[in-house]
């Protein structure tokens, strides 16, 4: 909804929908899902799902490793029908380069239609446009970037997240 007009929006979510879904309330359903502006702030039908839950658990385990600036958005839209759980986007800090950096998420069963057995999986893509950019506008503030951060994030819940450098 950001990037298009809400009765725009609604108008083609409106031309998808059956009879059934309209009759249902599918369409305010959705909306009310786009609305949330946090995690606590979604509707009741949807704050109960495992995957909720998990993306609490991942914004928490965040936290912990001073990560402060993750933001839910329930209007990212990855552009791939592979994603079955938590998609993801990461952006660059510095206001000049508001693009993002890269994003993904777990695709579940993708590995599947390869022949061999599905297995849970997480991947991401890099733009090639966003990482010069990063570069420059962060070399030509005079930052060394041998100071990063790497950030492990293991799926098993029994498994805490893991940070070099600590």
């Amino acid at each position: 909804m950001h990037k298009m007009a809400t009765p725009a929006f609604t108008a083609q979510v409106e031309n998808t929908l059956s009879p059934t879904q309209r009759d249902d309330g599918a369409l305010d359903k959705l909306l009310a899902f786009l609305k949330a502006d946090s995690l606590e702030h979604l509707p009741e039908s949807v704050r109960s799902h495992q995957s909720v839950d998990d993306l609490k658990r991942l914004m928490r385990d965040m936290e912990g490793l001073n990560i402060t600036n993750a933001v839910f958005d329930p209007t990212l839209m990855r552009g791939f029908d592979y994603y079955t759980d938590i998609a993801f986007e990461v952006f660059d800090t510095d206001p000049q380069n508001n693009r993002s950096m890269f994003g993904g998420g777990r695709y579940d069963g993708l590995v599947g239609a390869f022949g061999v057995d599905p297995i849970p999986t997480i991947g991401f893509g890099m733009g090639g446009v966003a990482l010069p950019d990063f570069t420059l506008a962060w070399a030509y503030q005079g930052n060394s970037f041998h100071h990063g951060h790497v950030f492990v994030f293991r799926g098993r819940r029994s498994m805490k997240p893991w940070a070099w450098p600590n």
